[in-house]
């Protein structure tokens, strides 16, 4: 009897489980090259081709508007209009999805369905990153103040900087060496360039790249050169005017890419390479145009004077006159 009473408080005992640490999350960086990228074993080309298509994946990320988030903060009610606007789309989904449940969409319902979808879908990537990013930022600096790990969380891309901090983040943990580039117009750079002096006043058009070291070569890699008509959406690079890229080379080089270079009454600027980020910098320059401007003429974000020595072979050197 005893025996019996023993294994019966025995058996009352809740069973305690053995438990075994939980995983830790994968990285979200490491989480989306895992998923997106090829020849992970050896990367390659092919590794870089794969991510740069998966940035360009229209389901991955959202293109924001930048214009419509500056007249925001221009206007608060212009932001009101505009979630409301969010709302109404949200109602008109609710619906529809109500009628595709009672019968079958007619053609017209069914494509209006889905357009909805894709709409509300990239508002509300918008409204994040508003949220999340921009509404924080003077709409000068909106092309500099998203980061590459923002970019991913948020699923949102904005422009040159953004997609090439964000695939040089992906590319580096893809197990590649990469570097961000810097590239500004060169006619821009010639009227506010003042030898040994602060620049002067004006703005300064320009590009970001990167250069990745792959199968045993630089490339200078145009990640962000996937408008509608571009196919493949990127270009790759080994040599510039027939001369391999390098990071110590590259600083100065003018470049003449037509892709990369905005046309100007019937003519394309050039672009010339004011700098290249360090090996495990995912930021080039800071983000504002402040930074940005001051990178392109000194080299240092924190510097207005005109002495980056790549560019003083094409500009002039300080005692040269302006």
């Amino acid at each position: 009897m005893r025996h019996r009473a023993i294994l019966a408080i025995w058996l009352a005992i809740p069973a305690v489980a053995e438990t075994q640490p939980a995983a830790a999350p994968l990285d979200p960086v490491r989480a989306f090259v895992a998923e997106h990228a090829v020849g992970l074993d050896h990367p390659g080309l092919p590794t870089v081709r794969s991510l740069i298509r998966a940035l360009a994946t229209r389901d991955l990320f959202v293109h924001v508007e930048r214009p419509v988030m500056a007249g925001w903060h221009r206007d608060p009610a212009a932001r009101t209009a505009w979630l409301a606007r969010l709302e109404r789309l949200s109602g008109r989904i609710a619906g529809l999805r109500a009628t595709a449940g009672a019968r079958l969409l007619e053609g017209g319902e069914a494509a209006e369905l889905a357009s909805a979808e894709r709409a509300l879908h990239r508002m509300k990537r918008q409204d994040a990153a508003w949220r999340e990013v921009y509404s924080a930022a003077r709409p000068a600096d909106y092309p500099f103040v998203l980061s590459g790990r923002q970019a991913l969380a948020l699923g949102v891309l904005d422009g040159c900087t953004t997609v090439s901090r964000t695939f040089c983040l992906l590319a580096r943990s893809a197990g590649l060496e990469v570097r961000l580039v810097d590239a500004a117009n060169l006619d821009e750079l010639r009227r506010i360039w003042r030898p040994g002096r602060a620049r002067g006043e004006g703005g300064v058009n320009g590009h970001k790249m990167a250069l990745v070291r792959a199968e045993g070569q630089w490339h200078l890699v145009n990640a962000s050169h996937f408008a509608p008509h571009a196919e493949p959406p990127y270009e790759i690079f080994a040599a510039v005017d027939g001369r391999p890229v390098a990071p110590e080379t590259l600083p100065g080089t003018v470049l003449r890419f037509p892709s990369m270079q905005v046309q100007a009454r019937g003519r394309s600027p050039q672009l010339v390479v004011t700098c290249v980020g360090l090996p495990e910098a995912e930021d080039l320059g800071e983000h504002s145009l402040e930074a940005n401007l001051n990178l392109a003429v000194s080299g240092d974000p924190a510097s207005p004077l005109c002495r980056n020595p790549a560019l003083t072979g094409l500009l002039g050197a300080a005692g040269s006159g302006d």
